[in-house]
Order: structure tokens, then C-alpha cells, then sequence
């Protein structure tokens, strides 16, 4: 019983040593809430691009200022009893927490602008000295995601004029980049897979002539777009053709590709050489000659019972074909 009473005793004495929160008046409440405002109001000119024409950040004191005026204002708020509660909740959530939350929001936008504006450089020095490399690739899809990303931000920031000015600024440069190399990339990550492909212990052939196949079709797109990107897609295109050819040929007993075509000025039928045990034989085929350069296509030619997959590159100012041997299979 003793033990009972002396615990009850102890539970007592903590309870009474705690410092009960103390209401605040409405005459201190109505300071706090007013030195709020002020700051705010102050804040909300910073946050506009008609009142900040350079889109710079707002004065973060200032900020840091009135975040902190709100929050002291708001916990003696909450100290009221109504009406008072109401009326001072509905100030502080009109007058001060609306510009925060702008605040916050156009800070988050000029950061990533800031951020996009920094990769727009990169990527553009990365463009004008023709460097067609993983970190180009890399550039261009890091900016794009802070295009999307900057969307969204963009969403949240207050007032059409400040919206457009921060896409002005940021997201119109860095897309004028982004629209440089789409096709570039595109082939590019083509190409890359295709690579890939032919490092794998057993190499699907299909997957690599597919990929080619994608990257004939874009030629001239990418040709549009950078001419000193296009030789390194060419030069890459050849090297993969090349190293697919002599390793699904390497076991290859049958009649081999010799000489691929056109006679005078028939350029409807293609004429092909294959070398079988020590002769030389020609097959003739209704292909004609009907491409539009910069192109690269992929062709099937049927030989003894045999398919011979070429990719046949045609540029301006060639007038046939540079044929490339991809692979010989029994034909179906």
C-alpha cells in the first residue's frame, strides 16, 4: 500500500512540474500574426517576375524570416478560443502561408532551371565539337528529364507572366539543344544495343540486323541534323556490318560473295558474283536502283539454296550501292 501511494505521489509531482503551454493573448497574437504579413508582403515582390525582371532567387533572409514569423504567429494562434482561432487561422493561411508556399514553389522552379541551364551549356559544347559519345547521349537524356521535370514544377509557380518568363529562360534554350540531335540519339542507342549484341557469346543475329535495319531508315534525319554526328553513325554502321559479316561467315562452306552490282546503264538488274570452288558464277535480280541517299537498307538475295542478307548503303553522289555481307542462312 505504501509502494501505491508513493508511486501515485511521484506521478503527481511530474505532472505538476510540467509547464502548461500558455495561452497567448489576443493583443500579442495580433503581433505576431501583423509582423507575419509584413514579411510576407515584403516576400511576395520577390517572387515575380514583374517586380524581379532577372528571375534571381529571393532574399532566402527574408524567406527564412517570414517562415519563422509564421510559425511563432501560428502556435500562438492556436492557443485561442473562437472567434478569435478562426479569424487569425484565415489571415495567416490568406496573407502569409500562400506566399510560402509560392515561394517554395519558385525557388524549386528557378533551381531546376538553374540546373537545366547548366546541362543546355554542356550539351550544346558537347554538339558543336561533333562529340558522339556515351556522355553526349548522357546529356541529352538528363536535360530532357529536367524539361519534364521543370513541367511540373512549373505547374505550381503563381502568376502566367513569371511561368512564361522561367520557360523563356530555361526551357526554351535547353529544347532548341534537345531538338538538335533527337534522331542522332535515337540511332545512336541503336547502334550501342547492336554493339552489345555481337560481345555476347551466342550473338542474336536477328537483333543486330534489326538494329541496323532502324538505323538505315533514320540516315538522312540524322544526316539533317549534324553532318560530323552522321560520318560517326556511317563509320559505326560499317564497323558493326563488317564484324557481324565475318563472324556468321567465318564456318561458311557454301559460295561466297564476290561482286555486287549494276551492268552500264541498267540500273533495274542487279547483278551478283559468288565464288564456289574455284569459279566464279552471276545471278541476275529484278532490283532496281531507286534510292534516296543518304539511305542503308537491308536486302535478301537467294543463291543455291542459300539467303545472302545484305545492308546496302547508298549515299549522294555514289552510284550504287556499298554492299555489305550480314549473314548467309539456308533459305526457307
Amino acid at each position: 500500500m505504501k509502494k501505491m501511494i508513493g508511486g501515485l505521489l511521484s506521478l503527481l509531482l511530474v505532472f505538476l512540474m510540467i509547464k502548461p503551454v500558455e495561452a497567448a493573448t489576443v493583443s500579442e497574437t495580433e503581433t505576431l500574426v501583423r509582423k507575419a504579413e509584413q514579411y510576407a508582403t515584403a516576400l511576395k515582390w520577390q517572387i515575380s517576375v514583374e517586380h524581379n525582371k532577372t528571375l534571381s532567387y529571393p532574399d532566402m533572409k527574408l524567406f527564412n524570416q517570414t517562415k519563422d514569423s509564421y510559425n511563432k504567429a501560428l502556435t500562438a494562434v492556436r492557443t485561442l478560443k473562437e472567434p478569435y482561432l478562426t479569424n487569425y487561422t484565415s489571415r495567416l493561411n490568406q496573407n502569409v502561408k500562400v506566399v510560402l508556399d509560392r515561394s517554395t514553389a519558385y525557388i524549386d522552379a528557378l533551381t531546376s532551371g538553374k540546373k537545366m541551364a547548366d546541362k543546355t551549356a554542356r550539351l550544346k559544347e558537347l554538339i558543336d565539337f561533333e562529340i558522339f559519345s556515351d556522355v553526349t547521349e548522357q546529356y541529352y537524356h538528363d536535360l530532357s528529364e529536367e524539361v519534364r521535370k521543370q513541367a511540373t514544377l512549373l505547374y505550381r509557380v503563381y502568376g502566367k507572366t513569371t511561368r512564361d518568363a522561367i520557360l523563356a529562360k530555361f526551357k526554351a534554350p535547353a529544347e532548341i539543344q534537345l531538338k538538335r540531335i533527337p534522331y542522332i540519339i535515337t540511332v545512336k542507342m541503336s547502334l550501342d544495343r547492336a554493339k552489345a549484341e555481337l560481345t555476347q557469346e551466342e550473338i542474336n543475329v536477328d537483333a543486330v540486323i534489326d538494329e541496323l535495319y532502324l538505323t538505315g531508315k533514320l540516315l538522312a534525319k540524322v544526316q539533317s541534323e549534324h553532318q560530323g554526328m552522321f560520318r560517326n553513325t556511317l563509320a559505326d554502321y560499317r564497323t558493326i556490318s563488317k564484324e557481324l559479316g565475318d563472324i556468321t561467315t567465318a564456318d561458311f562452306e557454301g559460295p561466297t560473295f564476290a561482286q555486287f552490282g549494276y551492268l552500264g546503264n541498267d540500273y533495274n538488274t542487279l547483278h551478283i558474283g559468288f565464288d564456289y570452288e574455284g569459279e566464279r558464277y552471276f545471278e541476275f535480280y529484278d532490283y532496281p536502283f531507286n534510292s534516296t541517299p543518304p539511305e542503308a537498307r537491308i536486302a535478301v538475295f537467294e543463291f543455291e539454296g542459300y539467303d545472302y542478307i545484305f545492308a546496302l548503303i547508298h549515299l549522294e553522289g555514289e552510284p550504287q550501292y556499298d554492299p555489305w555481307l550480314l549473314d548467309v542462312r539456308e533459305a526457307e
